[in-house]
This record gives C-alpha cells, sequence and structure tokens, in this order.
C-alpha cells in the first residue's frame, strides 16, 4: 500500500510543487556541505535550470545523455535529460510509483529501470513539458522509443541524431552534416537564430570546462575528492557550454589541492557509471577503508573542441565515447586507468536488463583478469532505492580483503 505522504505528493505533483522540491534540494546541500563551495556551485547550477525548465521561463529541449548540449545553450534553450531525473525521483522516493505506472501503459520489465522510470514519470505528468526533443541511437536505442513516445505524447517535434558504427573522416561528416540539420530543427522548434560568433563562445566554455576536467583527473591520480564526493560526467552532460560548469571544476580542484588527502587504500577502479540512487556499494567501500579512485564513465574521452569548425568538433566528441569503440580499444583503455590510477582491483555493477553496460561484463573482466588485474561484478539497478543482498556485502568485504592482503 502506498505511504500517505507519497499518495498526496502524487496527487499535488505540478510545476509550482517541482520548484519548491527542488529548492529544498538546494537548501539541504547547503546544509548538509557547508564548507563545499564546489558542491553549491553545482547544485545552483542544476536547480536554476530545472527552475527554469519548470516555470517555462525558456524553451525546454529533451535530450538524452550524448546530444550536444552546446547546441541546445546556444539556441537559447534548456536542455533537460530525462535519464538524469530518474535519480531525483528515486531520491524522492518515487521511482516505483513511476515504475508501476510504465508497467500499467504497457512498458515491457525488459526494459532498464532508467528509462521506465523516466517514461512512467512523463505518463504521470512529474516532467516539465518539452518544446522539442533530441535524441541519439547511442548510448542506448531505448533512446529512441522512449522519446517517440515522449513525441507523440506531447504533440512536439522530435530530431533524432544517427550515430554511424564507424569513426573515420566520413563518418564525421555524416554527423557534422546532421549536426547542422539539427541546428536547423532548433531554430524552427524553439524560434530562435543561430549565429557563428555565439556558437563559438559556447564551444569556448565548453573547451574550459574540458580543461578543468582534464586537471581534475590529474589530481585524482595522487588525491581524493573533498568530503567524499561523487563527480559524475553524465550529471554534467547537460552543463557543458555554460560558464558555471568550468567555474564548478575550477573550485572543485582548488578544493582538491587545499588541503590535498590521500585516497585510502585498496585504490579501485569503477567499470562504467556508478547506479543514480543506491549508495550501499559506495558506503560500504568506503567503510572498508578503500577508495575508488576513478570511474571509466568520468575519462575525458574527445579531443579539445575547434571553435571554428564546431559541428566537426562536436561530431568528433559524440564518436569518440568509450562506449562507441570496439570492446578491445575500451579494454586498452582500462588498462591504461588502472595503470594510470594506480589500481588494486575493479569494481562493476550489472545492471539488470541493460544490454550495452551488462553484455560485455564476462569479455571484459576476463581480459581485465588475464592482466593480472581483480575484479569484482555485483547486481545492481541504475534508478532504485533498493538495498544490497547481505551475499554481495560479504563478497564485497572479501573483494576488498583479499585485495588488501595483496598489495
Amino acid at each position: 500500500m502506498m505511504p500517505k505522504w507519497k499518495s498526496k505528493l502524487l496527487n499535488a505533483f505540478n510545476p509550482t510543487l517541482a520548484v519548491a522540491i527542488i529548492e529544498a534540494e538546494r537548501v539541504r546541500t547547503a546544509l548538509g556541505q557547508p564548507k563545499s563551495r564546489s558542491a553549491m556551485i553545482f547544485t545552483n547550477i542544476s536547480v536554476s535550470a530545472l527552475k527554469d525548465a519548470y516555470l517555462q521561463r525558456k524553451p525546454v529541449v529533451w535530450t538524452s545523455l550524448l546530444v550536444p548540449s552546446e547546441l541546445i545553450i546556444t539556441a537559447g534553450a534548456i536542455p533537460f535529460c530525462p535519464e538524469i531525473i530518474s535519480s531525483n525521483l528515486a531520491w524522492l522516493g518515487l521511482e516505483n510509483i513511476c515504475l508501476l505506472e510504465s508497467e500499467r501503459i504497457g512498458i515491457s520489465p525488459a526494459v532498464c529501470t532508467s528509462h521506465r522510470t523516466a517514461v512512467g514519470a512523463i505518463s504521470l505528468d512529474f516532467l516539465p513539458v518539452p518544446d522539442a526533443l533530441v535524441c541519439t541511437t547511442e548510448l542506448c536505442d531505448a533512446n529512441v522509443s522512449a522519446f517517440r513516445h515522449a513525441s507523440t505524447r506531447y504533440d512536439k517535434p522530435l530530431f533524432t541524431l544517427d550515430i554511424p558504427s564507424d569513426r573515420d573522416a566520413s563518418a564525421r561528416g555524416y554527423l557534422a552534416f546532421q549536426l547542422g540539420q539539427l541546428m536547423e530543427f532548433l531554430a524552427n522548434a524553439v524560434e530562435t537564430r543561430f549565429n557563428r560568433e555565439s556558437l563559438a563562445e559556447t564551444v569556448e566554455q565548453s573547451n574550459r570546462a574540458r580543461a578543468a576536467l582534464v586537471r581534475m583527473n590529474e589530481l585524482r591520480k595522487v588525491v581524493s575528492l573533498p568530503g567524499g564526493e561523487a563527480i559524475g560526467l553524465f550529471a554534467m552532460a547537460p552543463h557543458f557550454g555554460r560558464p558555471k560548469l568550468a567555474n564548478f571544476l575550477d573550485v572543485l580542484c582548488e578544493e582538491m589541492s587545499n588541503p590535498p588527502k590521500v585516497a585510502g587504500s585498496p585504490r579501485l577502479l569503477w567499470l562504467n557509471v556508478k547506479p543514480h540512487a543506491t549508495t550501499a556499494v559506495s558506503e560500504r567501500i568506503k567503510r572498508q577503508g578503500a577508495s575508488v579512485v576513478f570511474e571509466e564513465a568520468n575519462q575525458v574521452y574527445w579531443p579539445e573542441l575547434d571553435p571554428s569548425r564546431p559541428l566537426t568538433s562536436l561530431a568528433s566528441k559524440l564518436l569518440s565515447h568509450y562506449i562507441h569503440a570496439p570492446i578491445e580499444d575500451r579494454v586498452g583503455r582500462l588498462l591504461d586507468l588502472a595503470n594510470e590510477y594506480q589500481v588494486n582491483g575493479v569494481i562493476s555493477l550489472a545492471y539488470p536488463r541493460c544490454r550495452y553496460g551488462t553484455a560485455a561484463l564476462p569479455y571484459i573482466l576476463n581480459q581485465l583478469s588475464r592482466a593480472g588485474i581483480p575484479s569484482l561484478s555485483l547486481d545492481d539497478d541504475l534508478a532504485s532505492t533498493a538495498h544490497h543482498r547481505s551475499s554481495d556485502a560479504s563478497t564485497l568485504d572479501d573483494f576488498i580483503e583479499t585485495l588488501r592482503r595483496a598489495a
């Protein structure tokens, strides 16, 4: 039976309530980490964008994770990513309501929890109404189906970027051409006009954030993140092109350096992405004195953008993602990261029903083992607040203890 507070929240949910909840998150962050300027800056970035979206202060463009935010921001619109918002719904304890709703409207349980939560939220009108939608055929093909559903429900135009399997000059040209078409689509959908100067400035700001992220990743080779903060490149994705994102990363680098704190041992590399909502594994790692020194998903995988050739540069960025690479290249990069960050082991979470994230795991973990790098894979979910099984906790403890003895 649904708790009373959830029932009331569900019945009363509207843009005004959404803004109040978002503002409460800002206050929660301020009170929870009063000494962390970086946490407050990023919370303000996210809160301001969400408030603007719910209150329709600017046109809202729904995007999947790899859509270049630089083009959306230059168009004067707000990039809004339903995949990311799943974590906020889980924080509110609303993911089960969304999952039940997605099942009611016929979404198969074979779809990953993240997308089912998002589709359920769409049906329940939990999300800000889009003016347009843009998705890609990568990283996950569930994007296309979910965005088509939303486009039909809201009767809003949808643009789908077809990311080719190759990464050569021909593929870049094909994708750059589509990005030009996307600019025309946005100009019509949100009634704006692009100009070369504005786009170049946005690209410069994106490069500033990239440079700061490179500095932060270098620092993480010897210094841990302050206050146990979690950094997620996916969460930052809709903000590349905003000046405040570079400011956030610059401040974070300052906090890491003053005073520096060495990471605990054993040192772990996190394969792929961390779950959005659950923290049980992370907290258990911390209690055992170990430390996640880096995450595969946070590597700067793309070259610096060229403001004079923005579309070609953004096409290269899209084609450079590690998931898009041949699996042998991905394994090679993981081995490089393991060496660069001096890790003792690799931890991975197998997300149910996530084809791109889970199907490759056996091969990857086998290759890491052959290279002499111990690894562990546990079951988890991308958008769930469910607790981990005690057997998983015991397995994790044993793994960390094994690494400690071998160090």
